[in-house]
């Protein structure tokens, strides 16, 4: 299940790289220099669920040093508590995407 957070990552990576990479081609039919009108919303959604997966894993198959019974701040507990973060933080991510998010050049998505 760690490995399967680790590959939706992974692909939100390349995701993430080809708004750029596409916005400095500009060519009309990648989206012009804004680059591909898709790719950050999907990057990030896989990057959120990813990131539920990792939460996911780490509550079904504590990892070495952490402790159920200690705090969040305890030293074996800290890359625990830094997912449960990441995956709050994601949260916003995705939510802001989607206020911004236009679908195809439209002028506001979600329809």
């Amino acid at each position: 299940m760690g490995l399967l957070g680790c590959y939706m990552k992974l692909v939100a990576s390349v995701l993430f790289n080809l708004q750029p990479l596409t916005g400095t081609m500009d060519d009309a039919l990648l989206g012009g220099s804004a680059g591909l009108w898709w790719s950050n919303l999907t990057g990030i959604l896989f990057f959120h669920v990813g990131n539920i997966v990792s939460c996911l894993d780490f509550y079904l198959h504590t990892p070495p040093g952490a402790s159920k019974s200690k705090g969040w701040l305890y030293h074996g507990n800290l890359p625990v508590t830094g997912m449960w973060v990441y995956q709050a933080a994601t949260w916003f991510l995705v939510a802001s995407n989607f206020m911004a998010f236009s679908f195809n050049g439209a002028g506001w998505g979600p329809p």
